[in-house]
């Protein structure tokens, strides 16, 4: 089995990148006495030892296909969220699932609000958003970036 995961890995200068399966969201995957799991717990567990199930394991190098065992750390959900942030990886603006204006959209809105041709619940109307975001959006409180 052990022969078998490690011929599904290219090794480079960096990092140790799974070429076999994935799972939807990009991680690798391995099927083991028909069961499926994510590579990484598997190859932590094989270079470390047992660890506590409830922990995640996190990427120093942030590839997810990378499975080389000194880029990989244990963390909680907490940890990885905060790890994220840090990393600048979180989803911003129009990347977010949930956005529901584009860049040019919020530009427009301070823009607008700006000359004073209209109020917030004006604008909140238009487009067709909670008067909450388009005061956030001018006081760059939300989509920051921009």
């Amino acid at each position: 089995q052990i022969k078998k995961l490690w011929s599904k890995v290219k090794k480079t200068n960096t990092c140790w990148i799974w070429i076999a399966g994935l799972f939807q969201n990009g991680y690798g995957s391995i099927s083991i006495d028909d069961k499926t799991y994510k590579v990484t717990r598997v190859v932590y567990k094989l270079a470390y030892g047992k660890f506590d199930p409830k922990l995640l394991v996190l990427h120093r190098c942030d590839n997810k296909k990378c499975v080389k065992p000194t880029h990989l750390f244990l963390g909680t959900h907490k940890e990885n969220m905060r790890d994220m942030v840090k990393k600048g990886r979180q989803a911003k603006g129009e990347r977010c699932g949930i956005s529901k204006l584009t860049a040019s959209q919020v530009r427009k809105i301070r823009k607008t609000f700006k000359k004073g041709s209209c109020t917030k619940a004006d604008l909140a109307r238009e487009f067709k958003v909670d008067r909450k975001l388009i005061f956030n959006i001018i006081n760059h409180i939300a989509w920051k970036h921009i």
